[in-house]
């Protein structure tokens, strides 16, 4: 039929034409010896370029790794995703005996940098703009992975999440998994760094207890 002829004139001129990706040429029998192969060996030109920063998030996730992270007793158990192994986001890191969130893991370095920038410029991130944002060139990562890494950020203390009104600053805080739960719920969540004290606001506060108390903080 005609549809058959096209496909197979297309399939011809594929394999004996070329391909062009910014400015740069790609002989398609280079490329492989079929439609599929040629396509494929393209894209693996292209998207390295076009998504430099795919494979730091690109993983494969069952989608209810925030809520485990959220409702976590403790960091030693969870999956092996959460770890730094060979497919691993080093997530949590041990310090001592204990299993913390890692904030200085790639992806979480990313998003945070991110919430930070956007919020010193008086812009307001939402669920729905990070997804725009990291969804796009350069990332292409998924919603699942943004929520997972927001859910960590959440229980380290770096982020503070505002939904239908209310102010959620405790991962342990049931109504503050809603947003990074549910997919409708994470598009109009707003999401904001938390303000933290500094530790020589900490040690001025030491120094002024012991002066007056004559006691020494531990």
């Amino acid at each position: 039929g005609i549809d058959q002829n096209l496909r197979s004139k297309m399939s011809k001129a594929i394999e004996s034409g070329s391909g062009f990706f910014r400015g740069v040429e790609k002989d398609g029998s280079a490329l492989g010896n079929s439609v599929s192969e040629i396509v494929s060996g393209m894209l693996n030109f292209a998207v390295p370029d076009l998504y430099p920063k795919l494979d730091m998030g690109a993983r494969k996730l069952k989608g209810d790794e925030a809520d485990k992270v959220l409702t976590a007793a403790n960091l030693k158990g969870l999956p092996p995703i959460f770890y730094d192994t060979d497919d691993g986001l080093n997530l949590v890191t041990k310090q001592g005996n204990k299993y913390l969130p890692n904030v200085g893991a790639p992806t979480v370095v990313e998003i945070l940098n991110f919430i930070k920038s956007q919020h010193s410029y008086g812009s307001k991130v939402t669920g729905g703009s990070l997804e725009e944002h990291f969804q796009g060139f350069d990332y292409g990562w998924e919603r699942d992975l943004l929520r997972l890494v927001l859910a960590v950020l959440l229980r380290a203390g770096a982020i503070e999440i505002r939904h239908q009104g209310e102010r959620y600053t405790s991962y342990s805080n049931p109504e503050a998994r809603v947003p990074l739960t549910s997919n409708r719920a994470f598009k109009s969540a707003t999401f904001a760094p938390r303000e933290t004290i500094n530790l020589k606001i900490l040690a001025d506060a030491a120094k002024h207890y012991e002066e007056i108390t004559g006691k020494e903080v531990n």
